[in-house]
């Protein structure tokens, strides 16, 4: 079963992008013009960056990712984690986590109002899985741009980097974008 809406299909893209670069888990790569190692950290940090933008999306998560300690996975407060990851506008993600943990911190994400799909999606993507199969079909991408726009969205214009990717990946291709 595919992504819900228009908006998982672009994440899912950015996922996929990532994927289709190909370097193992552990080798550096450069990914939108920034160094970075394939890894579950690195991939658990580039999903809570992407979803990030614009929204309040760290704000909830940190409500909902408590540690028996009290203290959230996701937090403005980083002088306790072993592993702080950057995530953006002074948030910041506790690295030092099993696959579990992680997996619970996106499994928050359905509190936000993403679909139980594209949260397996971002699971399986953090484990290091392909995630090519959350792909739409022909049919539900057909139903999704049928929809009208929700209300205040502006209308979306998939930049040409990331046309390329989801051209490529609903064909079975991979590329070389990096």
């Amino acid at each position: 079963m595919g992504v819900k809406t228009r908006e998982e299909v672009l994440w899912l893209a950015l996922m996929l992008r990532w994927e289709n670069v190909g370097v193992p888990d552990g080798v550096s790569c450069t990914l939108d013009g920034e160094p970075a190692i394939n890894s579950q950290i690195e991939r658990m940090a580039y999903v809570l960056r992407k979803l990030g933008i614009g929204a309040d999306v760290f704000r909830t998560l940190a409500v909902h990712t408590r540690r028996q300690d009290g203290r959230s996975y996701i937090s403005k407060d980083s002088s306790w984690m072993k592993e702080p990851k950057d995530i953006g506008d002074g948030w910041f993600f506790e690295g030092c986590t099993s696959l579990r943990q992680k997996h619970d911190v996106l499994s928050a994400l359905s509190k936000i109002g993403y679909s139980t799909p594209f949260v397996e999606s971002c699971e399986e993507f953090v484990a290091g899985k392909s995630v090519r199969r959350f792909l739409p079909t022909e049919k539900e991408m057909e139903r999704m741009l049928a929809e009208p726009e929700p209300a205040g969205m502006e209308p979306f214009e998939v930049p040409p980097e990331l046309e390329q990717v989801l051209v490529s990946a609903f064909s079975g291709e991979k590329t070389n974008q990096k």
